[in-house]
């Protein structure tokens, strides 16, 4: 029989990468807020729209939403090797009360890093002249490489202006 291998580190941080990791919303942590904002802000009850363009194009579209009577709320920037989720964006964009997100992502450098982990060999059974052997599990030491790819991301959180017509 085959020994088994099971890769226990691993395992452990990918469990808490999304148990820890992942539910840090950097939308919410990062954000500047350019107008003062109320203590409890109700949370937009429509989704907001949510404009996804290139890094280069994005003041551009902000200054396109502002001239057809947006206001910016706010921004956030940030630089990571994991992808923030979509669903943080547009819970920002509802939280902060914006009615338009112009989001954007770009390339920004690859790293390699050496962990070292310990991987779990089970023990086997062994046969040999008639006579079964079984030999104890045992920790192995490992190198593993890690490759991440880093991104820049930009969201500008917006909100149309209300204006009274006076007569």
């Amino acid at each position: 029989m085959n020994s088994k291998t099971f890769t226990i580190v691993p395992a452990i941080f990918g469990c808490l990468l999304m148990g820890i990791g992942c539910a840090t919303n950097n939308y919410k942590a990062h954000f500047i807020p350019r107008v003062p904002l109320p203590e409890n802000l109700p949370e937009n009850p429509i989704d907001p729209q949510i404009y996804r363009v290139s890094m280069d194009r994005h003041t551009e579209e902000v200054r396109r939403l502002e001239s057809s009577g947006h206001q910016i709320i706010g921004l956030a920037e940030f630089n990571t090797s994991s992808s923030p989720s979509g669903k943080h964006l547009l819970k920002q964009a509802k939280r902060v009360g914006a009615d338009v997100a112009v989001s954007s992502e770009k390339f920004d450098r690859r790293t390699q890093e050496l962990a070292n982990t310990r991987e779990w060999v089970s023990g086997e059974r062994i046969t040999v002249n008639g006579i079964t052997v079984e030999t104890e599990g045992r920790w192995v030491n490992q190198v593993e490489v890690r490759n991440y790819q880093y991104y820049n991301y930009r969201a500008t959180f917006l909100r149309r202006n209300t204006f009274e017509i006076l007569p």
